[in-house]
């Protein structure tokens, strides 16, 4: 079976401005976490196949979008892919 990966959630959560997600890699290698809300568009790309070595990890979102705008509050998705694997958490924006 593929590496485990396990997804931590983020903190705060509801958040303003800014939360960060926390996950955990079995083995370290390219890492792919994406913001979207919940009709699937994608809001901001965290992290675009960067390299990360096995163990904690934590990446911030200061809740804007790829072009620097706020976004408004309400639910959003965060998918993580690594090892061939994907998780996918939810978290609250309030502004």
């Amino acid at each position: 079976p593929p590496p485990r990966i396990r997804l931590l959630g983020n903190r705060p959560n509801p958040f303003n401005p800014r939360t960060v997600i926390d996950f955990e890699l079995a083995r370290g290698g390219p890492v792919h976490l994406a913001v979207y809300d919940l009709e699937g568009a994608l809001v901001r790309t965290l992290l675009a196949g960067r390299v990360l070595a096995a163990g904690s990890q934590s990446v911030g979102w200061d809740g804007r979008d790829a072009d620097g705008r706020a976004m408004p509050s309400g639910v959003y998705l965060y998918r993580l892919r690594a090892a061939g694997r994907d998780v996918t958490g939810r978290m609250a924006l309030l502004r």
